[in-house]
């Protein structure tokens, strides 16, 4: 009977040790295709080959092989920092005003509670037409300020680049 457990537990110690090394290989396979941003709030991985564009309140990553997609990453100012916003409900509900004004056939997809490096998170998909059919994503969360990472592309092409944008939100980390 001993035997059978012994061979039970080292049967599973292998299986683990197979699923951490493929797991590990694919990790750092795929790591070798992004490369880390660093703010002095924030960091995060997006695709190395793509364009980096800062300014003021606003970093966009795009695409330079496809038009019209990118990931954007805002920072905006929350209310006790002379913003106007107090919660991540009020910045996503301007978000889709802005939206629904601005653009034609505005459809929300989905918007569900997440978590982005821990702090509570709302993830807002939805489509609309300005002059193109776009597809778009955002992650919304609060630390000091209010951090919108933003994934936009064509709707034909929103699939193809999905990726980058999940490997940002998976990968967005706050500077201690």
């Amino acid at each position: 009977m001993k035997k059978i457990y012994l061979f039970i537990f080292l049967f599973f110690i292998g299986i683990g040790i197979c699923i951490y090394g493929i797991y590990g290989v694919y990790e750092k396979e795929n790591l070798e295709e992004y490369k880390q941003y660093f703010a002095s709030d924030f960091s995060f991985y997006y695709p190395k080959n793509w364009d980096v564009l800062e300014s003021n309140n606003s970093i966009i990553f795009a695409n330079s092989n496809k038009t019209y997609v990118s990931l954007n990453m805002q920072v905006v100012a929350s209310r006790e920092n002379g913003g106007i916003y107090n919660s991540i409900d009020d910045v996503s509900f301007d978000i889709e005003r802005k939206l629904n004004e601005s653009t034609e056939s505005y459809k929300k997809i989905s918007e569900k509670s997440t978590k982005l490096d821990g702090r509570e998170a709302v993830e807002l998909e939805c489509e609309f037409d300005y002059g193109i059919n776009f597809s778009q994503i955002q992650v919304i969360t609060k630390n000091e300020n209010f951090y919108i990472l933003t994934y936009t592309s064509l709707k034909e092409n929103y699939g193809e680049n999905l990726e980058h944008y999940i490997k940002a939100r998976n990968s967005f980390k706050f500077n201690q």
